[in-house]
């Protein structure tokens, strides 16, 4: 047999002076998304447009909504007490992040739920934003106005961290904003014109003001175009990008552009949105998914708990909409355990980029 072995292993050596056959060329592989074992802090300290030593929770509650219909098979909650009970059940849980925005409808009943629960305002870190959404316009005299608006349906006397919501109105929607970029249809000269309103208003703290501005659904174009207010000085430059960010969908790229700025990543739509989902997009279900089931069979935890704690592996913080007050227990818990490297790699594999998960895609947006 070993000569056997030996006269095919002859027969296959090449003659002197012969080429060598070509190796079989493979297909490049795509890229590995970036996978990090971060831990999971209580909080994120915040750099760029913020007072200093400002730290912001990790762990937020969402109180936006994808419908205002009580009969729709997504969750209203501008519908009746929805947002009352939810914030109140996350104050009394201990939960401190709230984030509220005019065009959610439910600001009101937030304001209300953080004045009945005796929580001390300095404990506090709300979240509230200016900007398009349901015809609100951009520009520095309505991003103002819009302020006065927040605080008067918050009941407050100043914001933590004021976002701008989208970095531009919708393709083909008006904009009733007097500001002269706005008014010209200059995206960019809009964007800077807004966001020199926001850093007005971080001036003014706790004068009804706010203690940190950033960016919400800003592509690295837009945040382009603020690096020309920005000047190359960090405190101009936004504290937070507020973008949609899940195993499912998170862009790489553009959480390093955030990063190269200094900008905090704080992820929406954490879950993939599983109550819209449902409805506009059936198997997309990222709870449902191969391996966020083992992992969340391996830690004894559910699959909504590894989903949400893969993201703050990232570095990443977020705000998860929850009604009940169990699920914002376990929200409020995610330090409780550690995904292995080999689950988040196989998590992380998940991501595809055509899975959006809402519209309108800020990368359509001018």
């Amino acid at each position: 047999m070993l000569s056997l072995l030996a006269t095919c292993a002859l027969s296959r050596t090449p003659k002197v002076g012969a080429k060598p056959p070509l190796e079989p060329t493979e297909p490049p592989k795509p890229p590995e998304p970036r996978q990090r074992l971060g831990t999971a802090p209580a909080s994120i300290p915040l750099r760029n447009a913020a007072t200093s030593g400002m730290d912001m929770p990790a762990v937020g509650l969402g109180t936006g909504a994808y419908t205002h219909d009580a009969d729709s098979p997504k969750e209203c909650w501008s519908c009746g007490t929805v947002a009352y009970d939810a914030t109140r059940s996350w104050l009394e849980q201990g939960g401190r992040l709230i984030d509220a925005g005019e065009c959610y409808r439910t600001q009101v009943e937030v304001g209300r739920a953080i004045a009945d629960s005796g929580v001390p305002r300095a404990d506090l870190f709300i979240t509230s934003k200016v900007g398009w959404c349901d015809g609100s316009a951009l520009g520095y005299d309505e991003a103002v106005a819009q302020h006065e608006t927040n605080l008067k349906e918050l009941g407050l006397d100043y914001i933590d961290l004021l976002l701008v919501h989208w970095p531009a109105v919708t393709k083909g929607r008006s904009t009733s904003s007097l500001d002269a970029a706005c008014k010209t249809g200059d995206p960019a000269g809009c964007r800077r014109a807004t966001w020199e309103a926001l850093l007005a208003l971080r001036d003014k703290g706790v004068d009804g003001g706010a203690l940190a501005v950033g960016v919400s659904n800003f592509e690295e174009s837009h945040l382009k175009d603020l690096d020309e207010v920005v000047g190359g000085n960090a405190s101009r430059a936004p504290a937070v990008n507020q973008m949609e960010f899940s195993a499912l969908f998170h862009d790489d790229a553009l959480r390093s552009a955030c990063e190269a700025r200094g900008i905090v990543v704080q992820a929406t739509a954490p879950l993939h949105t599983p109550d819209k989902n449902t409805v506009e997009h059936p198997g997309q279900d990222l709870m449902a998914r191969g391996p966020v089931q083992r992992a969340a069979t391996s830690h004894g935890v559910t699959a909504a708990h590894v989903a949400l704690r893969w993201v703050l592996h990232q570095n990443v913080g977020l705000v998860v909409r929850s009604k009940s007050a169990a699920h914002q227990r376990d929200n409020l818990a995610l330090a409780d355990f550690d995904l292995t490297a080999s689950e988040i790699a196989a998590i992380g594999r998940l991501e595809d980029r055509s899975l959006k998960s809402y519209l309108p895609d800020p990368r359509d947006l001018p």
